[in-house]
């Protein structure tokens, strides 16, 4: 797994934990909405303006965590306690970039790369489930055509066990993939 390079990176310790799947709780938006929220955050810090400042105005993750975070850093908790306290749609491993970009004093440049690499998970998992759909549509083929015969020879009532004997654990084991 490649991580950052930059010299700054080098000097800041900390322990890396891999977790680069945020909760769906964000209202089921996942990395495209993560990926925007952190690009337009680092836009609002170029800006000059404060993180509390941004954490409140900018929209995307629920304003209830949002708000929450900004109180706390404004009532003078330091960044690191608050992403401690942060809630379960931001990742472990964005909590640690995150405190490591305030750290060295180069957040904006880290919520764009956070933003970036959030962007690319987003489209990979797009086109994974892009690529799963034909083959899928081929099986549901398959399984209503191959055993039309049984309607022929046998009843109605034949076909349909067979053909839902086939469907309904692959309609099971896809609710389980994409819940």
């Amino acid at each position: 797994m490649a991580f950052p390079t930059g010299s700054w990176f080098k000097k800041i310790p900390f322990q890396v934990v891999i977790d680069y799947t945020p909760s769906l709780n964000m209202s089921n938006k996942g990395h495209g909405a993560l990926a925007r929220w952190y690009h337009a955050l680092a836009q609002h810090l170029e800006a000059g303006l404060s993180l509390v400042d941004g954490l409140q105005a900018i929209e995307g993750p629920p304003l209830k965590d949002r708000q929450r975070m900004a109180t706390a850093l404004a009532a003078g908790r330091d960044l690191d306690s608050v992403l401690e306290d942060a809630p379960s749609w931001m990742s472990g491993t964005d909590r640690q970039l995150i405190s490591a970009g305030h750290t060295s004093g180069k957040l904006p440049d880290t919520l764009r790369r956070m933003s970036a690499g959030h962007e690319t998970r987003q489209r990979a998992l797009r086109a994974a489930i892009g690529a799963s759909v034909y083959p899928l549509v081929i099986l549901h083929f398959a399984v209503f055509v191959l055993p039309a015969g049984q309607v022929m020879t046998g009843s109605c009532e034949d076909y349909l066990r067979s053909v839902l004997g086939l469907l309904l654990p692959l309609w099971i084991v896809l609710a389980l993939v994409f819940t």
